[in-house]
């Protein structure tokens, strides 16, 4: 047992790591970033948010400071040298220190007169004609990647990082997941049973007709009439939120009615599987051996259908739940979106809108594991 898991390890870390490369590099093939929809920032405040991100280095360079290998540049910077200007001199305010500042053709140095730390230049930009020089001066930080455990600062969300993010709202997906994972195994092994003991009767073809309907009809058209029926015309049940516990509807105060709508529309497809499953196992059983002989015994209908029947009746569905499980938790991007909750799906959703790197890639690796 101990040599599996360490094997599966030894083949986890080497797949992860491929998922976070692809996934680093193809968030930043698209065009644009996180601040270039803001249209009301000034250019040089967005470069100075760029600059504080690291978004501004060479993407390699990026690329190994997301993977903590090398360490993040701290208390940046920019001095600009004049055309007759060698050196200057300066008092870094955020960190209390003063610097000189020395440029010798394309070298650059830097030399502490006051602080703590050691500090760092590299030439931004030269212009040849005004012979202007812009020089980033900083120091490095501690290593702060992946390999520590850090999934780094969210662009969008201010003041949260990646790793805060998901443990606020890990636990909304998971509690939505759980309520439909109930209504699917509820609803899809009494349906199943139903059919498998009324085969070829209405109680057969209505639960299976349905059964199809809720495999086809996708997920994102089964909400919104959910939201029409029973949350605008009916008025049981809120049409969008996630309040602490209950909202007003058909259930007394204090009581989910938020999460119903959401729960079921997340779980009639895997009801609708857990059904089809249920009620081919059900039949298969129904014609062994030991079926014909329990009832042979005399042992009531209700007895061979609960204690022997559905014992193995549902084995295919038990050996269903965890990829059905697997799919409930990492397949609610469209029902949190819909019916509005903060769940893990919803963040990375708006994430991937918003060109929230960091957050995309925490959420993508999350799943991944």
């Amino acid at each position: 047992m101990v040599r599996y898991i360490f094997q599966r390890l030894i083949v986890f870390i080497p797949v992860l790591w491929v998922i976070a490369t692809i996934t680093f590099f193809m968030v930043r093939m698209a065009p644009g970033d996180p601040f270039s929809d803001e249209k009301e920032m000034p250019e040089e405040v967005r470069d100075r948010i760029k600059a504080y991100y690291g978004l501004d280095l060479p993407l390699r360079q990026q690329y190994l400071i997301y993977l903590g290998v090398k360490s993040k540049e701290a208390d940046k910077h920019r001095v600009k040298l004049g055309a007759d200007e060698n050196a200057r001199e300066y008092r870094h305010e955020d960190a209390n220190v003063s610097l000189r500042v020395t440029s010798n053709g394309g070298s650059i140095a830097v030399a502490k007169l006051k602080g703590q730390g050691v500090w760092y230049g590299r030439l931004v930009e030269h212009n040849a004609t005004t012979a202007i020089r812009e020089v980033d001066v900083y120091r490095r930080g501690e290593r702060s990647g992946l390999l520590q455990g850090h999934l780094g600062p969210s662009f969008k969300h201010k003041g949260k990082n990646v790793n805060d993010i998901i443990r606020e709202a890990f636990p909304k997906s998971l509690e939505l997941g759980l309520y439909a994972m109930a209504i699917a195994l509820l609803l899809g092994i009494a349906a199943g049973s139903i059919a498998a003991l009324k085969q070829n009767s209405i109680l057969d073809y209505a639960p299976m007709s349905l059964a199809m309907m809720g495999i086809c009809l996708p997920t994102f058209v089964m909400g919104p009439l959910l939201v029409l029926v029973f949350g605008l015309w009916l008025e049981w049940f809120p049409v969008a939120g996630w309040s602490a516990w209950g909202g007003a509807g058909l259930f007394p105060e204090g009581w989910p009615n938020d999460r119903v709508l959401p729960a079921c529309t997340l779980g009639f497809f895997y009801a609708a599987m857990v059904a089809r499953l249920t009620r081919g196992g059900m039949l298969e059983t129904l014609n062994q051996d030991f079926i014909k002989t329990a009832r042979a015994k005399g042992l009531s209908e209700t007895r061979v259908v609960v204690k022997h029947a559905l014992r193995g009746g549902i084995l295919p569905t038990v050996s269903f739940l965890g990829p059905a499980f697997a799919g409930i938790i990492s397949g609610s991007f469209v029902i949190e979106t819909i019916f509005n909750i903060p769940g893990l799906g919803r963040h990375f959703i708006e994430a991937a809108t918003n060109r929230d790197y960091t957050l995309v890639l925490g959420t993508v690796l999350f799943y991944a594991t």
